[in-house]
């Protein structure tokens, strides 16, 4: 399956502005766009029996927020085939169905310093480029799955028609609010401990402590909700082995007694899981993987820069925080709150629709209120229901760290990224430090708003996208 070059096939340049075509007129374009999607094998082999080199460097990632879609198209440059055994596993249990019987979509990952299992976190050595991106809104759920794929369509469509090439792939992320992070362990008294550890003792024990941390995610949610559903492994990290007491990388080969394994897992609800790889299909794209947002947040922003940092997604609807560390992600908490909250309230007070109110809160952010058309008085009112906003937002917050920082201590180090972080009066909020007072931090904490030239590996020269916004889909295309 190759990725192909859009102006190769008249006409296809001009499916582009699809939200500005009639209903009909642009289900009839996207259709016509799945069938270029068609157009070659899905796993085309080049001559030396391979996969086709051109299919391996372009990507599309889809980020579903809680109120936009967001859509990259990247290309990493003279990629191999890096899949492991483990990616091919997950992809021949998707295509055949068998995800519920072992939903490990995305492959199981250990840090570096185990190297045991799984691909590195560090992604491609040579990089990504990100060639173009899009936002679209989410549409409502009550809309059904049509409307989401033909959201989701627009968004690939824009940024097929802008890049020039048209991938087969994609990599989606699921959302931080989708997910439970947790930890668990397991130990075993080896019966003949003068015989060395086998590495299938060793991945016996790792399961083991996944199912532990399984069991954790499982009383967290149930703690939180009336009903827990079916939770599926997204990636898992093995954060240290020990052997009569001393921490080892790998304790296969060596001798000992007492064997220990701790782990911190991610999970995701199967449903949610099998809903994603059903819009990949819906799409009439080949699932290269699902990669969960704080996972890809945790890595680059922690593991990769070898200092703790908690992350703060400010998204439409949601804001989630991540503890990152030197193993990745560490924690997740999410709270209900996020920029569509001011909006709904701007328009009300100010009677304008939504789009308008939208466009004043980002004239405002952007220190530009004279953009905004509706007279000094509601300048006022902006800055003021901002300040409001930001003064509840600020103890959500504030319950989130809390529930973060319950056996651990927080690092001193704020980022911030989505969609609604720009808000100047949320910065001014994080820098008070009464709401830092009872919580565990190393330190006063100090926040800075992420882009991203924050991301190691990213080249994103041309794209003309918020960055705030794109971030967590950039770290998706670098995860993956």
């Amino acid at each position: 399956m190759t990725a192909s070059k859009s102006s190769d096939r008249p006409g296809l340049s001009g499916i582009s502005g699809l939200s500005n075509l009639p209903e009909q007129l642009a289900a009839a374009a996207a259709a016509a766009r799945r069938l270029v999607r068609r157009a070659s094998p899905r796993r085309r082999e080049s001559d030396d029996g391979g996969p086709d080199a051109e299919e391996q460097r372009y990507r599309s990632v889809l980020d579903l927020g809680t109120s936009a879609i967001k859509a990259l198209l990247v290309e990493r440059p003279g990629e191999p085939d890096t899949a492991t055994s483990t990616d091919r596993d997950n992809a021949a249990r998707l295509e055949s169905g068998a995800l519920a019987a072992k939903p490990a979509i995305a492959p199981i990952d250990a840090t570096a310093a185990t190297g045991r299992g799984g691909v590195s976190t560090a992604g491609s050595a040579a990089g990504v480029v990100v060639l173009a991106g899009a936002v679209v809104p989410r549409p409502d759920e009550r809309d059904g799955v049509e409307a989401l794929v033909a959201a989701c369509e627009r968004s690939l469509v824009t940024c097929e028609d802008a890049a020039g090439v048209i991938p087969r792939r994609v990599t989606i992320g699921v959302d931080g609010a989708q997910t439970l992070v947790s930890r668990g362990s397991a130990e075993s008294e080896r019966r003949r401990p003068a015989r060395p550890v086998t590495a299938d003792e060793a991945d016996a024990l790792v399961d083991r402590a996944v199912d532990a941390a399984r069991a954790a995610a499982h009383r967290e949610h149930a703690s939180e909700h009336a009903a827990t559903p079916p939770l599926a492994p997204l990636r898992t990290t093995i954060v240290a082995f020990s052997l009569d007491g001393r921490s080892l990388a790998d304790p296969a080969g060596r001798p000992g007694e007492h064997l220990r394994a701790d782990v911190t897992a991610v999970f995701a609800p199967e449903a949610e899981l099998q809903r994603l790889a059903a819009l990949a299909d819906a799409l009439d794209l080949e699932l290269d993987a699902l990669v969960d947002v704080p996972s890809a947040i945790g890595t680059v922003f922690g593991q990769a820069r070898g200092e703790p940092a908690l992350v703060l997604d400010v998204g439409g609807r949601v804001t989630t925080a991540m503890l990152a560390g030197s193993h990745g992600v560490e924690a997740v908490s999410s709270f209900p709150l996020g920029g569509y909250a001011l909006e709904e309230r701007l328009a009300a007070e100010l009677s304008v629709d939504l789009d308008e109110a939208q466009r004043a809160i980002a004239a405002h952010a952007a220190g530009a209120p004279a953009r905004f058309h509706s007279g000094v008085a509601a300048i006022r009112v902006v800055r003021r229901l901002a300040e409001h906003h930001a003064d509840v937002w600020l103890d959500a917050l504030e319950l989130a760290c809390a529930k973060l920082g319950r056996d651990r201590t927080l690092p001193s180090r704020l980022l911030l990224c989505g969609g609604a972080a720009g808000l100047p009066e949320l910065r001014r909020a994080l820098a008070e430090r009464r709401w830092t007072a009872a919580l565990p931090f190393q330190k006063p904490p100090t926040a800075h708003l992420l882009g991203l030239g924050d991301i190691p590996g990213i080249r994103a020269d041309t794209l003309r996208l918020p960055s705030l916004q794109a971030i967590p889909a950039a770290c998706v295309a670098r995860y993956a």
